[in-house]
């Protein structure tokens, strides 16, 4: 497989392209300006999550919709 493109802010991977092309530029200079850099890097394997950190992340979005419903005004 060939590799894409790893866009690198201050030691880390922030984002990968299969393509860089000048959308993908335009991104990089929007979100990080001067500050990106870019190399050769396969594709990122995603881990999927365990039934444990799903049930984690649920409970933690139903705490947040509770907290942002529409209030009515006073």
């Amino acid at each position: 497989m060939r590799p894409g493109t790893a866009v690198i802010v201050n030691g880390a991977v922030v984002a990968w392209f299969r393509e860089f092309d000048e959308s993908a530029r335009d991104w990089c200079t929007h979100n990080f300006f001067g500050e990106w850099l870019t190399w050769d890097a396969h594709k990122p394997e995603v881990i999927p999550l365990s039934k444990a950190q799903m049930a984690k992340i649920r409970r933690a979005a139903k705490k947040l919709a509770a907290n942002i419903r529409e209030r009515p005004n006073v």
